[in-house]
């Protein structure tokens, strides 16, 4: 029998890797805001896909802001705190998961490096999630305070439990709007297939000068490289000058650089379901809240494009302080063991009371299944939207597509304009739509096309 023949069978009856039994969400609690119905819809959207307790359900009263002082982060953990206790919830919850809506990130002052003369002095500026990780235990006299606390699970193995490590392991549901979210959700969860055949990784080290101190940047992730390539994925370890966009199937990514300056608007890649974004350069996750002006490399952009999870820093940060990417892989991709997204990013940060911020669903698992689809490459804007962002007065220009409908929705769904079209056309819609974000979606004889809209 032939070398071929013999790969041939085996990919074909290749096991589809097992999947975990029992995945359930009874110890999840979502933090939501009741100040925001963004932060309400999606909490109670996750509940309704994961079949998560009524009780596990946190609603709080806190500003609608991503950045708050500490006060005010004592008075919003105050009443976390007092939930869980006062429904006997903290022996049997080992994961919290905050939404869009909920307080981001915590400032002490002034949140800009400064060198003094002497070593880079970096004001703490963690963020809300780090600091909720260390709640109603023996570490708690570490939250709010000067300085980090070294994790306790870093570098761990074993499955995570609240009653061994004494934390919280805490993720996000967040992305430039709900729709992101939902998305995020939906592409998501325990036992997600995963063709390892033809699903890709890049590992990007941009804008550091290789030649001098800085050619660390590459070492960090060189081992991960070597790692995945010997499973036997696809991996590219970019190590130019340049940023790296315009990638195929993407299931794992990490990037770092010493600026969020990449040149570019989106890394413009093409992702698959599970797959997880590290970026690892300065306010990578500093905001979720898109305004269409910002040139910042940001963990929304990647959420947006169909990134299902990842982790950024709300600020600036310590470079030692890096997500070990070897880690994170080794357990993200260990479908014997199931360890999930939450237990891979958590035993890959070295600091808590710190700058991480992870996203996604923290009992996000993969398995490997040959048949799993990969998404179709990527084609150009099948129309033209311009301006955008705008003031209610824009163009839509269709080029071959036949087009029946347009219709437009605000990003709690509601439908705010719909009209029968035949032909590219301006609009004019400055009396009927407020400043926000929209989709606007073409109904064309092949199917329906949405895309993003802000009005200014």
């Amino acid at each position: 029998m032939n070398k071929f023949f013999c790969s041939l069978t085996a990919l074909f009856f290749s096991v589809i890797s097992i999947a975990q039994e029992d995945v359930n969400y009874d110890d999840v609690a979502v933090i939501m805001n009741n100040n925001s119905s963004t932060s309400i819809l999606i909490g109670e959207y996750f509940q309704e896909k994961r079949s998560i307790p009524d009780i596990n359900m946190i609603y709080i009263d806190v500003p609608v802001e991503e950045v708050i002082d500490s006060a005010q982060f004592e008075l919003m953990r105050s009443q976390i705190e007092e939930y869980i206790t006062g429904n006997n919830l903290q022996d049997s919850l080992n994961y919290l998961v905050t939404t869009k809506g909920v307080p981001l990130r915590i400032e002490y002052g002034e949140c800009e490096a400064t060198t003094g003369g002497g070593p880079f002095d970096f004001p703490k500026c963690s963020s809300v999630d780090s600091e909720l990780a260390l709640m109603l235990e023996e570490y708690s006299d570490f939250i709010n305070e000067n300085g980090g606390l070294m994790n306790i699970y870093y570098e761990e193995t074993n499955h995570f439990s609240r009653d061994e490590y004494g934390l919280y392991l805490v993720t996000r549901l967040s992305g430039h709007d709900i729709w992101d979210v939902k998305s995020l959700i939906n592409r998501s969860g325990p036992n997600t297939p995963v063709a390892d055949f033809g699903s890709n990784y890049v590992f990007d080290s941009f804008n550091w000068d290789m030649s001098g101190d800085s050619a660390w940047a590459a070492d960090i992730l060189a081992p991960a490289h070597d790692y995945v390539v010997a499973q036997g994925w696809n991996s590219v370890l970019a190590t130019e000058v340049d940023f790296l966009t315009e990638q195929e199937s993407v299931f794992g990514y990490y990037c770092v650089s010493a600026t969020g300056n990449a040149d570019t608007d989106s890394p413009d890649n093409v992702w698959v379901k599970g797959s997880v974004a590290t970026v690892f350069v300065e306010s990578s996750a500093s905001t979720f809240n898109y305004d269409g002006a910002d040139d910042r490399l940001l963990l929304a952009d990647y959420i947006a494009e169909g990134a299902c999870g990842g982790f950024g820093l709300a600020n600036i940060e310590y470079m030692s302080m890096y997500p070990s990417a070897l880690q994170f892989f080794t357990m993200y991709t260990d479908t014997s063991q199931h360890y999930n997204l939450a237990e891979s990013y958590y035993s890959s940060i070295k600091q808590l009371s710190w700058q991480g911020v992870v996203i996604g669903d923290p009992k996000t698992s993969i398995i490997f299944d040959e048949f799993a689809s990969l998404p179709p490459p990527k084609e150009d804007v099948s129309f033209n939207l311009y301006p955008n962002p705008n003031q209610g007065n824009f163009t839509l220009e269709f080029g071959e597509l036949e087009v029946d409908q347009v219709q437009i929705f605000n990003l709690s769904g509601q439908v705010v304009h719909h009209e029968l079209v035949n032909q590219s056309q301006k609009m004019d819609l400055q009396t009927d739509l407020t400043s926000g974000q929209y989709i606007i979606s073409l109904i064309h004889k092949d199917g329906i096309i949405n895309q993003k809209m802000i009005i200014q």
